[in-house]
């Protein structure tokens, strides 16, 4: 089941996993727009929408909000913790797809954890049948997403997993188009 910006409940969850400046900078980086922000970040993801040009104004966060962002980003952003690894586990129990693409970024579970660059939560998915060769909009994979967010540390520590020969190469050969 997929959300209003389709987006799986295991995607939802993730987001919750990375750093709370990570999102606030990223809401000053693209002027105050929330929508690619995940849902409990967003200024409103109210499902009763008049209009589209409404919706879109009270989406965006104005310049003032944006200075208090980083602030109460703190309290809902969870980061690493283990209520939220028993969040991700039950969900993965009850068997969310680690492979569901969401939105037109085309990003995954595993995808979207690469760019969080968190080692846990990586292999867990990883290990519940993420499609290490899965792709973003614009070819990235988990291996080039982790280096692209600074997580090169990581991109080698998945290259010493359980992989088939094929995909170890095929990673490293693989890059953003």
């Amino acid at each position: 089941m997929m959300g209003a910006e389709q987006q799986t409940a295991l995607f939802e969850v993730i987001g919750h996993f990375a750093a709370p400046e990570v999102f606030s900078s990223a809401a000053l980086q693209y002027d105050g727009r929330s929508t690619d922000m995940p849902a409990f970040l967003r200024k409103t993801s109210s499902p009763f929408r008049d209009d589209e040009a409404r919706a879109q104004a009270m989406s965006r966060y104005s310049p003032e909000e944006l200075l208090i962002l980083p602030e109460p980003t703190k309290y809902f952003v969870k980061g690493d913790s283990p209520d939220m690894r028993n969040i991700v586990q039950l969900l993965l129990d009850a068997d969310a797809d680690v492979n569901a693409s969401c939105g037109s970024a085309k990003l995954t579970p595993f995808l979207y954890a690469a760019e969080i660059g968190n080692s846990w939560l990586i292999k867990t998915l990883f290990d519940h049948g993420a499609d290490m060769r899965s792709q973003d909009e614009r070819g990235g994979t988990a291996f080039s997403r982790l280096h692209y967010f600074g997580h090169s540390a990581l991109a080698t520590e998945l290259l010493s997993w359980k992989l088939s020969p094929q995909d170890r190469i095929w990673l490293k050969e693989t890059t953003f188009r």
